[in-house]
């Protein structure tokens, strides 16, 4: 819980406070960095026994303003001034000294509010200009929930409803939940980080997040494309299966699996060199994986001798196919960061050509399923691809990972079944519905793993009361292995690991935006501008590529 600041604390900051308000010949750049961590400190201090995480300042300072009732003026002037430095750091933009005064006063009411038991506001309060510029809503918006309301439809249908602020702005905005996105009602807290892509405006203030928008909950917590999309398995779409890939996984890959793996490097071997033979691509793929293929061979689950024949019927479907593939600059395996929908992901293939044209081939080398397969989105839109669901989500997932990288981005997105000598290469739509629920599934993911760092176990218990014939096949061994040791435990031992869940969960969550008591973290790559990253060494700069004494077909690059 959030909690007010005590005496031994607020005089600490008053001090560092009025050192910062003498030093007036210093220069505005050290001066706004000692206001900024003074600031960033007092809520550090506030939330110091709250489990609950945050990605952003913002997100923090927005809960303790809203969990102590911070006077509506007050708490308007410190995100102002904390937006307003902040951009002057993030810009290296000069402040002048007057603002940074106005500043200073500002965090010294908040501080002296701490000290009014009565909560009573404070008098002497700077105005805030008005910035609000209502010409033009954005497309997309970064809000940081405060609290949550429900209001009713002519229906009498309850449609979730939440106020906050414009992070880049503080100006006050009400969402709407609407359709396929009310269900995301429940995973959303205060302080929690949200972005609506496409709402649509009722009025400057009200945002409504309908069929035709996007919602992400978190976008710094990066999930990858493919723990999304394995949730998906046609029967039984759960985000609970995230959960149980992490604790019930095979440790040693089945034969199926190696071969996969081989005739993926393969795949790598032809798109390069179209005309070496199996042979010296199996080779090649060997040389690559070989770890993986020992440790099959050690657990007796495949031989070398079958390798290759389990291999060749692949290669021969892949060289049927590569005529037919988009022709244009072939990258393999691809990576892309998209915080822009709280996703990342490396694609198997991407053909580049002229203009917005991109196009994605994934192969897969299990069995494939027949090439009239629907796949039906939660709108009640049925699409033909003959894909498997968590294979077409997947593709779903790059789609979106593609929208991010390449705004207005054309092409085509196949799966290509190397199992299949009849109709290999098959077609994903780009389409909305599929990208939709691709990412109601990864909110739920996010929120889980949340509430998991937050000691909040009620996914884990759902997790543990399902019968094992409920989940796919491939899962239903090693899960009721996990099931019957997590039941065999006794109570010292289920808390312990119940602790443990939870402070991994936390660990993960500070692995990607940070320490609260460092400004660190995987999201500082698009947080934090290059000046920045460079002033707390988290970039190098000032390189220059030596190309003399690079190897590019090494993998080697050299800088001076």
């Amino acid at each position: 819980m959030a909690r007010r600041l005590t005496p031994s604390e607020c005089a600490e900051l008053l001090e560092d406070l009025e050192q910062l308000a003498d030093a007036k010949q210093a220069p505005w750049l050290d001066r706004c960095n000692l206001f900024s961590e003074v600031l960033r400190t007092s809520y550090l201090y506030a939330t110091d026994d709250e489990v609950q995480r945050f990605a952003t300042l913002a997100a923090r300072q927005l809960y303790v303003h809203q969990a102590l009732g911070v006077p509506e003026q007050l708490a308007r002037n410190l995100e102002y001034h904390r937006r307003k430095i902040h951009r002057a750091l993030l810009t290296k933009t000069e402040y002048p000294h007057e603002q940074l005064r106005d500043a200073i006063e500002a965090l010294q009411c908040w501080i002296e509010w701490h000290r009014n038991k009565a909560a009573q506001p404070i008098a002497a309060q700077p105005q805030v200009p008005d910035e609000t510029d209502t010409s033009l809503q954005p497309l997309s918006v970064r809000m940081v929930v405060s609290d949550r309301h429900t209001v009713h439809d002519s229906k009498g249908e309850a449609i979730p409803t939440f106020s906050g602020v414009v992070e880049a702005t503080s100006e006050r905005i009400t969402l709407h939940l609407h359709d396929r996105w009310r269900a995301m009602g429940n995973l959303i807290r205060s302080g929690t980080v949200l972005h609506i892509i496409a709402g649509r405006w009722s009025d400057t203030n009200t945002l409504h997040c309908g069929s035709q928008a996007l919602l992400v909950l978190e976008p710094d917590l990066l999930l990858d494309v493919t723990t999304v999309a394995e949730c998906f398995t046609g029967n039984f779409n759960s985000h609970l299966l995230a959960l149980l890939r992490l604790f019930a996984t095979e440790t040693t890959k089945g034969a199926s699996a190696v071969v996969g793996t081989v005739v993926n490097a393969c795949f790598d071997e032809l798109l390069t060199d179209p005309t070496v033979s199996i042979g010296a691509a199996i080779d090649r793929a060997l040389r690559m994986r070989y770890l993986d293929v020992l440790a099959a061979i050690n657990s007796q689950s495949l031989s070398i001798s079958s390798l290759q024949s389990d291999i060749e019927p692949h290669i021969a479907t892949i060289q049927s196919v590569l005529p037919h593939l988009d022709k244009g600059r072939l990258t393999t395996e691809p990576t892309f960061l998209a915080p822009h929908y709280g996703i990342q992901g490396r694609l198997d293939v991407l053909s580049e050509t002229e203009g917005d044209w991109r196009s994605v081939v994934e192969l897969k080398s299990g069995s494939a399923p027949p090439s009239n397969l629907l796949l039906a989105a939660s709108s009640g839109k049925s699409f033909s691809i003959g894909m498997r669901p968590n294979h077409a989500m997947q593709i779903a997932g790059y789609n979106l990972l593609l929208d991010a990288a390449y705004p207005g981005r054309t092409g085509s997105s196949q799966i290509l079944y190397s199992a299949a000598p009849d109709a290999p290469l098959r077609n994903a739509p780009n389409a909305h519905d599929l990208k939709a629920d691709f990412l109601v599934m990864r909110n739920r993911i996010v929120a889980m793993y949340v509430a998991l760092a937050q000691r909040l176990f009620g996914d884990l218990d759902h997790l543990l009361r399902l019968d094992t014939h409920t989940l796919p096949p491939f899962h239903q061994s090693a899960f009721a292995q996990w099931k019957s040791a997590m039941g065999s435990l006794t109570d010292q031992e289920a808390l312990y690991i119940r602790a443990l869940i939870s402070f991994a969960f936390a660990e993960w969550i500070a692995q990607l935006v940070g320490n609260p008591w460092r400004l660190s973290g995987y999201a500082t790559l698009w947080r934090l501008s290059i000046p920045e990253k460079t002033e707390q060494l988290l970039a190098l700069t000032y390189l220059r590529y030596d190309p003399e004494g690079s190897d590019i077909t090494r993998g080697y690059l050299a800088f001076t």
